[in-house]
């Protein structure tokens, strides 16, 4: 995995421009990326300027822990895994020169270096799957297992991360003289393990009441008093055979009517209860423009229907579905878009998901003009968002929906007069 941040740093690094150089034919002067460790022969034979992250501390990312496991479906069984472990990756970025290769000093040229990729690296609060190099071609950023983590990777440019250790401790153990450098951290994600196969799902967990400390802020010892349990799942449209590309059902009623229970799915169709007695009891499904469904749940149990309800079209229900790409590449699927339908003057609106494959499905039990929205909130690396008129019925079981990047913003210098 770390071989595989290198490689990434290494793509990313190599698209930029770090030092210029007027005699070149593209301007550029040639900076070598590097990750040995710079000890006191450094830069070696050959290597004239280099710009070098040393990898001096790996460490998981408590703030990012998620201890909740994975469950997913392979063929008929389902497989629990560990979440992914999410560790940062703490590298002291320095630039090296050997000088009388520009009209810079060694110094000159090594500030240069230092600068220009700090500048560069600022620009990316996420490691890009691509990006345009100095040539203006496209490249593709992300290498080995980057490229399929399940999520994506953070960076923090110039911040502290040595854990309070003075940079003097850090260059005196490497016998080096002390030098300017930057902190870089890269948040990447470990798979602990392939999965192990559980046989059906187990969607309730006991827990016990506890009184917490106010001062820690944790459980105090024997201080539980009632045994309860959690309960969860999620309500998806029954339209795939595949459980990862089923879309779900946002705002859907789920009740327990004999708890007095009830709730509604987040926007990922997701759901959970918390019981306090032991039994079997009904759990009822409804949402609009889908029929309903009743499941039965044992508390506790190893075993239950609760972690993907199929809800099925109601016959006079007009379905509206899609794909949603990028626009300038159709192979990029997009996931986690919210597609939301309304029909003006009335309270009908449905909301749905994309799913891993950017599929949504939505149900409408009016017809007329509709709008239907296409938004993804992010912060750098989001898409525009869209909004469109659709007449129901019609044809809108095959919308092919593309978004637009939203544009990057330039960090200008402070041009702001000074004294």
């Amino acid at each position: 995995m770390f071989q595989d941040v290198d490689s990434t740093l290494k793509t990313l690094m190599d698209a930029a421009i770090l030092l210029a150089d007027d005699d070149e034919d593209d301007g550029r002067a040639d900076v070598f990326v590097d990750f040995d460790v710079p000890k006191e022969d450094y830069p070696p034979q050959g290597r004239g300027r280099c710009i070098n992250f040393y990898l001096y501390e790996t460490a998981e990312n408590r703030e990012l822990r998620d201890p909740a496991p994975i469950i997913e479906k392979v063929g008929d069984r389902y497989r629990r895994k560990r979440p992914p472990v999410r560790v940062d990756c703490n590298y002291m970025v320095t630039a090296w020169s050997k000088g009388g290769q520009s009209n810079l000093s060694k110094v000159g040229e090594e500030h240069a270096i230092l600068g220009n990729a700090l500048e560069w690296l600022s620009r990316f609060p996420l490691i890009p799957e691509r990006v345009q190099d100095y040539t203006g071609k496209v490249v593709e950023v992300l290498q080995g297992r980057l490229r399929v983590a399940p999520f994506p990777h953070p960076t923090m440019v110039a911040q502290p991360g040595n854990n309070g250790k003075s940079l003097g401790e850090f260059w005196s153990a490497l016998e080096v003289p002390p030098r300017p450098s930057f902190n870089l951290i890269v948040t990447v994600a470990l798979d602990p393990d392939s999965g192990q196969p559980e046989g059906p799902p187990v969607v309730s967990k006991g827990m016990r009441d506890s009184t917490l400390d106010p001062d820690t802020n944790r459980p105090i010892p024997g201080s539980g008093s009632e045994m309860f349990w959690q309960i969860g799942g999620a309500v998806r449209a029954a339209q795939a055979d595949d459980q990862a590309t089923q879309i779900p059902i946002a705002n859907a009623m789920v009740q327990m009517p004999e708890l007095s229970l009830s709730t509604r799915t987040d926007e990922k169709g997701a759901f959970s209860f918390g019981v306090r007695r032991r039994g079997t009891f009904q759990v009822d499904i409804e949402a609009d423009n889908y029929m309903a469904r009743a499941v039965q749940v044992s508390v506790p149990s190893d075993s239950t229907d609760l972690q993907n309800i199929e809800l099925e079209l109601n016959d006079d229900a007009k379905r509206i579905a899609g794909t949603v790409v990028d626009v300038d590449d159709p192979e990029i699927r997009l996931a986690g878009i919210v597609v939301k339908l309304k029909r003006e003057g009335t309270e009908f609106q449905a909301s749905s998901t994309t799913n891993i494959d950017g599929g949504f499905s939505l149900a409408a039990n009016h017809s007329g003009e509709m709008t239907i929205s296409f938004e993804k909130e992010e912060e750098e690396e989001g898409y525009q968002n869209k909004i469109m008129d659709i007449t129901v019925p019609g044809n809108v079981d095959s919308l092919d929906i593309r978004l637009k990047k939203k544009p990057s913003i330039s960090r200008l210098p402070d041009r702001s007069l000074g004294d």
